[in-house]
């Protein structure tokens, strides 16, 4: 998978640490998303629309708008910026 250029992105720490201790599912390779031969589909593990918003998990909101974009919307954001670029 990694020699055929397929691992899209991989599990990690907020600072960027790779290991084992980062992978929530047992994954082989870590792996979060993977790309077929062509590059033109991805597929990936995480559920980033269920950390699109804030009222997802309101113990993080600490009292602010809870309809505010969260970690997941920036995934799916980042998305749109790399096809329109």
């Amino acid at each position: 998978m990694r020699e055929g250029g397929h691992v899209a992105f991989v599990y990690a720490h907020h600072n960027g640490v790779v290991d084992a201790a980062a992978i929530p599912n047992g994954s082989a390779l870590g792996c979060a998303g993977l790309v077929n031969r062509e590059g033109n589909v991805l597929a990936i593990m995480p559920h980033p629309e269920r950390d699109a918003w804030n009222f997802n998990h309101l113990d993080r909101a600490n009292g602010g708008d809870v309809l505010a974009p969260s970690g997941g919307a920036a995934l799916f954001k980042s998305f749109v910026e790399a096809v329109n670029a």
